[in-house]
């Protein structure tokens, strides 16, 4: 009975929160609209942003948006203007990065097929968000998926084959193909995969990041944690403990976290 009572007592904060957060209809369309629904729906973001997702597969994402998260405040001398969306699933975190930053150019990497075609619903027509359906790996090459427990992860291998595979993407590759020379916010949400990236071909472009967001990932690769720290370790960086990740910004970077609900300042 407790337990049942302690349940219903987190949906109702749950809710609650997400209409401060999205109002009332948005959040009766997450909410009430069917689990084992398939077909895709539609709540509309506070920059007026239609974000699409499908309720069977997508209520994990979509609590990003009523739970605790990151923005990164800039400087007027210093703003942001490049991102990487590493691992972007079907797009909470490139839809709340263009919503705290709307002047930054945005690229938003993802494997997965059935969550990148979601991801190019809802972002084909921004000009601002640039899609690339591959992954973010240390080397130019072709990665199996390998299917996991949910929608939300999946580990990848390296392979010869074009079939049931998608294009590598390092991020040198990235920053050409956008003309960058620097990048302002790289968060990498990989599925361990972060392992790789920071062990394999990162010294040509690790001190051009001002700021690096990631999950934890020792659950999908035990030391992954510890081998971002060692790769960084020639710089000093301002250290951040943030819902379910670590933020890292560069020292000599004046900007600062702020934790935030959903999309709105909950600190000073």
């Amino acid at each position: 009975m407790l337990q049942l009572l302690a349940r219903i007592s987190g949906w109702i904060h749950r809710f609650i929160t997400s209409i401060q957060t999205l109002g009332l209809i948005n959040t009766s369309t997450i909410f009430l609209s069917s689990r084992r629904g398939n077909a895709l729906r539609t709540i509309a973001l506070p920059n007026k942003q239609l974000f699409y997702f499908q309720p069977r597969y997508d209520q994990g994402v979509l609590s990003h948006f009523y739970k605790e998260g990151y923005f990164i405040e800039d400087s007027a001398g210093c703003r942001v203007q490049t991102i990487i969306d590493g691992g972007a699933n079907i797009g909470d975190e490139t839809a709340r990065f263009h919503i705290h930053h709307p002047a930054a150019a945005i690229v938003a990497v993802e494997a997965a097929e059935r969550n990148f075609s979601i991801l190019q619903k809802t972002f084909a027509n921004n000009p601002a968000v640039h899609l690339i359906h591959g992954a973010v790996w240390p080397t130019q090459t072709r990665l199996q998926l390998n299917a996991a427990s949910s929608m939300e992860a999946f580990h990848v291998t390296e392979t010869e084959s074009p079939v049931n595979s998608v294009a590598a993407w390092t991020i040198p590759a990235i920053m050409e193909n956008r003309g960058w020379s620097t990048i302002d916010i790289l968060k990498l949400d990989i599925e361990g995969a972060e392992y790789e990236v920071f062990t394999r071909n990162y010294a040509n472009w690790i001190e051009r990041v001002r700021c690096f967001i990631f999950e934890v990932p020792d659950n999908d690769r035990a030391g992954t944690t510890q081998q971002i720290y060692r790769a960084l370790n020639a710089r000093d960086y301002s250290t951040y403990v943030c819902g379910e990740n670590i933020v890292l910004i560069r020292s000599d970077t004046p900007w600062r976290l702020h934790k935030v609900i959903g999309f709105h300042r909950s600190d000073s």
